[in-house]
């Protein structure tokens, strides 16, 4: 019997990556989105948490972040949670 193949990651052009543009705008299930408010209180935001949220039935197993608003103090804590598979991602939870 033949040993499994590994697969190995395809080789990153890194330099491509860190030069990107970002542009401020949120996929959705029906294509970008316009989510301003949110991108208001991400930029310079204080990232708490950051991971896959527990026991939620969401596509890929979902992104959640918490995080502080720029200027708002620590107890003021924010949550967003996005949800993805092979056709993209899009937010599914925006609030406090």
């Amino acid at each position: 019997m033949d040993a499994p193949k590994i697969c190995k990651a395809e080789k990153v052009d890194s330099d491509r990556y860190r030069k990107a543009r970002i542009i401020e705008a949120l996929p959705g299930p029906d294509g970008p989105g316009g989510e301003n408010e949110l991108f208001e209180r991400l930029a310079g935001a204080t990232i708490c948490h950051i991971g896959m949220p527990e026991n939620l039935p969401l596509e890929g197993g979902g992104l959640a972040i918490d995080y502080v608003p720029s200027g708002e103090r620590g107890e003021v804590r924010c949550r967003v949670i996005f949800a993805f598979n092979e056709n993209g991602m899009w937010l599914v939870y925006n609030g406090r």
